[in-house]
């Protein structure tokens, strides 16, 4: 009975969220932003100014169906996010557009770490190398 209890509020606290952010897109949809930039001209933007150019923005079908593609490198944005020049057309393009930058340079953090440990292992095997010889002198 407890479990059902948890999953039931879980599920009343999930709905609420969802209205809240409803509610708040729906109300800053229709503030326009201050420098008329819509939401695709945001990601551009940002993507530019830390000098990716090989990804794509591109509309797509449906409502709040923003996500970055990795398979293409688009980020895609809602038709309704895409064009429009309001305030949550701006702030879902920057964290769309925001998530694909931390993934980067996250991954590149990675093969910077990768890098390194193979540099510091092929260092290692070749002091090793030169202490057998000296040894077989």
């Amino acid at each position: 009975m407890n479990m059902w209890f948890v999953i039931l509020l879980v599920m009343l606290a999930s709905f609420i969220v969802q209205r809240m952010l409803n509610s708040r897109i729906e109300k800053y949809s229709r503030v326009p932003s201050p420098r008329g930039l819509t939401g695709a001209d945001i990601a551009r933007m940002m993507l530019a100014q830390n000098g990716i150019n090989d990804v794509t923005v591109q509309s797509v079908a449906g409502k709040l169906t923003d996500h970055y593609n990795p398979q293409d490198r688009t980020i895609n944005l809602s038709e309704g996010v895409y064009a429009s020049a309001s305030i949550a057309a701006c702030a879902i393009a920057a964290h769309e557009t925001d998530s694909y930058l931390v993934c980067r340079l996250l991954l590149e953090k990675k093969k910077k770490k990768k890098k390194k440990q193979y540099t510091q292992e092929k260092s290692q095997e070749k002091n090793d190398n030169k202490n057998i010889k000296a040894s077989h002198k």
